[in-house]
């Protein structure tokens, strides 16, 4: 409806908006003689509106929209965002629908275009595939294809055929030296002490000695000394076998 000046006041249906354009109210007006309408306001005849629709007033027109300003949208995070300008696309992975209520031990994701429910992993550890450049997890963005959720298994690397950390022997062979070695050297040092310690009782009178051993078993504690002595040059060294020590039994507590 177009309007035209008149020389006698007038009660008319009036159409107002705000500063953005975006139809705030419809009231009745007297438009008194000889004066215009007032500012933000039209005669032309509003659109039917549903719930989720508003109407703009852009270039002597009404433009229908279900996108704005104050309305609620979501990311796909479920992180509620609001329109804040008109005219307004909603951004890919965003809805105007409600997320599902938060359930523990899970976050909401929008997922082709449906709200569903994913393990929440915030906290737990995000380990390396390459290095141990792990990191602790603070949103549930998608990992890096260098991370996993599976915990490294100890001297272990990342396997993409199976998904999974699998054993490493040259990874563990640094550590089991040192403790192979250790445990040589601590039995090495008793058989020692032992064969020492007989060495030297045979010297004192027989009333006086402390150190009885027969000469079988003092061969016996001999070759525990070479068996320990050679087991460190043993081709599969450090994962060989530990030799057996037959004169264990005759080391004084």
């Amino acid at each position: 409806m177009k309007f035209e000046f008149s020389k006698h006041d007038r009660v008319m249906v009036l159409h107002h908006f705000d500063k953005n354009n975006q139809h705030t109210f419809t009231k009745e007006c007297v438009i008194h003689a000889n004066t215009g309408l007032p500012a933000k306001s039209t005669l032309k005849p509003l659109p039917q509106l549903n719930d989720n629709e508003r109407a703009y007033f852009i270039n002597d027109d009404w433009v229908k929209t279900e996108f704005f300003i104050g309305r609620k949208y979501y990311d796909e995070y479920a992180h509620e965002l609001i329109i804040d300008l008109f005219p307004f696309d909603l951004p890919v992975n965003c809805s105007f629908e409600k997320p599902l209520p938060q359930k523990d031990g899970y976050y909401v994701k929008l997922v082709n275009n449906q709200w569903i429910y994913l393990t929440d992993n915030i906290g737990e550890i995000a380990y390396s595939k390459l290095d141990y450049n792990d990191f602790v997890i603070e949103s549930n963005d998608e990992l890096p294809d260098t991370h996993t959720l599976i915990e490294r298994k100890a001297f272990s690397a990342w396997n993409e055929q199976s998904n999974d950390w699998i054993y490493q022997q040259e990874l563990e062979r640094p550590i089991k030296i040192i403790q192979e070695r250790e445990w040589r050297d601590n039995e090495l040092n008793i058989v020692l002490s032992r064969i020492d310690q007989y060495e030297k009782d045979k010297n004192y009178p027989v009333e006086l000695q402390t150190s009885l051993l027969s000469e079988s078993q003092f061969l016996e504690l001999l070759n525990d000394r070479k068996s320990l002595c050679d087991y460190p040059q043993e081709p599969s060294f450090p994962f060989c076998e530990r030799p057996a020590l037959n004169g264990e039994y005759f080391v004084n507590d």
